[in-house]
């Protein structure tokens, strides 16, 4: 008998105007794991949202059922969800930062749902809590606990998510792209626990992502979504190993792999000239002071004595596990951050030393690219305004052809400009902050993690624009990821992180092949693998 039985199931936003899901049917078993795996927009996460109950108000069911336990969970409303949610069925969502309360700390958001269902008391509620954060990967989760969402990075604050749905040990975890910023080795961690609790309790799992390799190796059963409708499913070895429908041979020939080779500009030929230094960091520190009123507080270091180079056209590649430090330097390498010690030369210049003119003229210089979409796109504001802000700001141009030529280059419809960055999906709104970066035509990309959000397919467009680009304008990058196959593709050096330091660099094809440091071999290991036929 099957735990949850999606028949039919039609969704759409704008009073029916805009079709979401078209008929899909959907059964998962009790103690089994279904990955839903499909292109941005497919309705991949609608489908997630409507099983759980959590569907905005622009959104209207036009058909069909969601039969959990044997109940039409469609038929219970918003009050008989309220029992349900957490307790029998948990959410692992896509978006951490919009997930969490940012005044609340990690660990009382955890407890809360201990609370809220009954299963323990206030005090054995915070030390569950610790013992979830610790299950979910958390170095030190005593200490984690009583920080702030604001004080974690994005893959710290998705393990609070993960912790927070395994604490009522639910029927049914709905995952919604919950290892997209994680690295590896957390990633493999945190997908262990979730595999050891499917087979000891029954707890089903439908995981959802775009990584075809964690599909290939943590699923039992594959189901392929495209425009709102299932186009094929069935075991991983057939689905993902031979693949019947298109848009399924598609998304399989698109995934990125460690046997990949770096990607070659269409534009230039297959190679792009490497010049002169562009970027010099030297002994780069930094050192925050945790947020702990009523106590002492505590220094964290979150990068020490870090030195790197990078030429112009050069892409450097930094990874590492989450908490590594890589977005910190992210932030101190734009001017987000001040250094606590170290130097950091752009063309020859301090930036430290930067004010006025200069601070403005960097500024379009170097542009980032956030890790997620959602905290740096304004919500009151359209694609097209989004696009266009940075443009009008340097006194560009920025008509509707520049802004219509910049979402062509990143992959979004046209069509979609008009809507606000709350009615796209986490894909789409990382296309408007990729083409929000590039719009003033800067020297030096840096990447925090831009393609954790994308789908397969939109990946390889979007790496394949940062390839072209570098190659027409002698764009320098900065590539902050933890997923190493996609680093494969597009990276000249890279350079690893381990708890702020720098632990091991050199060229992608020699650290990503044969790796000197134990923690590179580490993370390398720990990359799941899509399985790929021999050729006939």
């Amino acid at each position: 008998m099957s735990l949850l039985a999606v028949r039919g199931l039609r969704v759409s936003f704008a009073g029916g105007r805009v079709p979401a899901l078209l008929g899909v049917d959907l059964t998962v078993r009790h103690g089994q794991t279904v990955a839903v795996v499909g292109e941005s927009g497919s309705g991949k996460t609608t489908l997630a949202r409507t099983v759980l109950g959590l569907l905005p108000s622009s959104a209207r069911v036009l058909g069909g059922s969601v039969e959990f336990g044997g109940r039409n969970l469609l038929a219970l409303g918003e009050r008989g969800m309220r029992a349900v949610r957490g307790r029998s069925i948990s959410l692992v969502p896509q978006d951490p930062t919009a997930a969490l309360n940012p005044v609340v700390p990690v660990g009382a958001q955890v407890a809360e749902v201990l609370r809220v269902h009954g299963l323990a008391s206030r005090r054995d509620a915070r030390r569950r809590a610790v013992e979830l954060l610790e299950v979910a990967g958390f170095p030190d989760a005593g200490v984690r606990a009583r920080q702030y969402p604001h004080e974690l990075s994005g893959g710290m604050r998705q393990r609070v998510l993960i912790a927070a749905a395994l604490a009522g040990r639910p029927d049914l975890i709905v995952a919604d792209e919950p290892t997209s910023a994680l690295d590896p080795t957390v990633q493999r961690q945190v997908l262990d626990h979730l595999t050891e609790l499917t087979r000891s309790s029954g707890t089903a799992l439908v995981l959802i992502t775009h990584d075809l390799g964690i599909a290939a190796e943590r699923a039992e059963h594959v189901v392929v979504m495209a425009d709102g409708e299932v186009v094929e499913e069935g075991p991983p070895a057939r689905v993902l190993d031979a693949p019947d429908h298109p848009r399924t041979r598609r998304l399989v020939a698109d995934a990125p792999s460690l046997n990949s080779t770096r990607l070659n500009s269409t534009l230039l030929g297959p190679s792009s000239a490497i010049g002169e230094t562009l970027l010099d960091v030297q002994g780069l520190t930094k050192v925050f002071t945790s947020s702990r009123f009523g106590a002492a507080r505590k220094r964290i270091t979150a990068v020490a004595d870090v030195a790197f180079t990078v030429a112009r056209g050069e892409t450097l590649a930094l990874v590492g596990e989450s908490g590594a430090g890589k977005s910190t330097v992210a932030r101190l390498l734009v001017r987000l951050e001040d250094a606590t010690a170290g130097r950091i030369l752009f063309d020859g210049a301090d930036l430290a030393a930067l004010r006025g003119e200069e601070l403005r003229r960097f500024r379009r210089r170097v542009q980032l690219v956030f890790q997620d979409p959602f905290t740096c796109l304004d919500p009151r504001y359209t694609a097209f305004d989004l696009i266009a802000e940075p443009l009008r700001a340097f006194g560009l141009d920025a008509s509707p052809a520049r802004v219509h030529e910049l979402a062509e280059q990143v992959a979004l419809p046209v069509g979609l400009l008009s809507r606000r960055p709350g009615e796209l999906s986490g894909g789409q709104c990382q296309r408007v902050a990729i083409a929000r970066a590039v719009a003033p035509g800067p020297d030096l990309l840096v990447c925090d993690e831009p393609a954790s959000s994308l789908d397969i397919s939109v990946q390889a467009q979007v790496l394949r624009l940062l390839v072209d680009l570098q190659a027409s304008l002698g764009l320098s990058l900065v590539f902050i990821s933890h997923d190493l196959a996609v680093v494969r593709q597009v990276a000249d050096r890279v350079a690893v992180l381990q708890a702020g330091r720098i632990v091991e660099t050199g060229p992608a094809d020699q650290v990503l092949t044969a790796p000197d440091h134990p923690h590179t071999r580490a993370l390398l290991s720990a990359v799941p693998h899509l399985p790929r036929r021999e050729p006939a």
